[in-house]
This record gives structure tokens, sequence and C-alpha cells, in this order.
């Protein structure tokens, strides 16, 4: 009896740990010159003086909002990268190489909950801005 519900519950923890999502903050960048503000609601990401950087940040950003605006600023000067960002269910809403980002794009009824934010830089020269704004 003891062996079955040790079991059942061990296989209970098997099933239900991969549904939990887990809250990502990581990155692989050398550039230190980086500051991040991850507040629910507002995103901001602002890399400054990037040489020949290679490398990515994950975030996980918690939107209570129906509505997001984006907002980009991009001074490159070689190099290049990509900006994915995904909706709590795991829809990319915005997939576009750094190079390509629009200075702003608006999303409207958008689900509220964990979206995730993926940049990746390839040999990345110069500036990066990206913001996320709920409302």
């Amino acid at each position: 009896m003891v062996k079955n519900f040790v079991f059942f519950s061990l296989l209970s923890l098997v099933l239900i740990l991969p549904a939990c999502k887990k809250a990502t903050n990581e990155s692989t960048l050398s550039n230190k010159n980086v500051t991040l503000s991850n507040a629910t609601d507002a995103f901001s990401f602002s890399g400054n003086d990037f040489v020949k950087e290679s490398g990515h940040v994950d975030y996980t950003w918690k939107c209570t909002k129906t509505n997001v605006q984006v907002s980009s600023s991009v001074l490159k000067t070689g190099g290049d990268g990509t900006v994915i960002i995904k909706d709590p269910s795991g829809t990319s809403v915005l997939n576009k190489k750094i190079s390509e980002m629009p200075a702003s794009s608006v999303f409207t009824n958008v689900m509220a909950g964990d979206w995730e934010i993926q940049i990746t830089f390839n040999s990345y020269d110069g500036k990066q801005t990206l913001t996320l704004q709920g409302y």
C-alpha cells in the first residue's frame, strides 16, 4: 500500500511538473552594458556599445493588460540578430531581424499572462533598445 502511494505520488509529480511554466531570465551576453527593467506590464531592455556580440537573452514578462505596445530603437553598425516575442499561448506575435524591427508596434486584444521575450545577437555591433508596455 505504501509502495503504491509513493509510486502514484511520484507519477503525479512527473506529469504535473512539465505543465508548470518556469520563469526565465537568462543571458549569455558577454557585454555588461545592459540595463533591464522587468516589471509587471512594463519591460525594458537596453544594450549599449555591443562589439561583435554573440549570444542571447531570454526573459519571461508578466502582462496583465489586453493591449501591448512594443517599441524598439536600433543603432546597428555590424552583424545582426533576432527579436522574438511570444504571447502566453506560445504564439509568436513578433519575429524580426533586429535590422528590420519597427520603431513601434501595437498588439490589441491579446492574452494576459507570461510572455516570452528572446533577443539573439550574431556578431552584433551597436545599440539595441526594446520596450514592451501593457495597457
